[in-house]
């Protein structure tokens, strides 16, 4: 019976974790405020490698679940919001809402997808009250200014 459980749980493991390392983030041009169908997306899947998708379809499935189908191919919707292109090539999203910038722990989308980062301070320079271009903050103790904001979706594939 334990040798049963064991390798239940090894295949259990086996079969997810193919699925969480396939997390993607995709992204809108900059200035867009929607991810819409017939869309064009930049794909940022954690490899050095560049790629463009298309979005044919998006779903509502209950309140909280979004489906969006990318060049043929269902996704779930883990997260969406605000990517922040800094100064020296560092790209950022909140690692949950955002309650206060100071303190904030931040996820790495690029040069090196998946690191944590965090903010200690930010410089308002337009006033809005957001992280917005041409803020400046201070992320693991260096000032870098936000050069860009693009619409970001963390996308997992859906088995089909």
């Amino acid at each position: 019976m334990k040798r049963v459980l064991v390798l239940c749980i090894v295949l259990i493991a086996a079969t997810t974790a193919p699925m969480l390392a396939q997390e993607m983030t995709i992204e809108a041009p900059s200035g867009a405020q929607a991810l819409g169908v017939c869309d064009h997306v930049h794909v940022i899947d954690g490899s050095s490698a560049c790629a463009i998708g298309h979005i044919e379809r998006k779903l509502q499935i209950g309140e909280a679940t979004q489906v969006v189908q990318l060049d043929g191919r269902d996704y779930a919707v883990n997260w969406t919001g605000p990517g922040f292109y800094l100064e020296g090539g560092l790209v950022i999203q909140a690692s949950g809402d955002v309650e206060s910038i100071n303190g904030q722990q931040w996820l790495e989308v690029a040069p090196q997808s998946g690191r944590t980062h965090s903010s200690s301070h930010w410089n308002d320079v337009d006033g809005n009250g957001a992280l917005s271009l041409a803020d400046s903050i201070v992320i693991d103790g260096q000032t870098l200014r936000v050069k860009d904001v693009r619409l970001q979706a963390r996308v997992s594939p859906l088995l089909q």
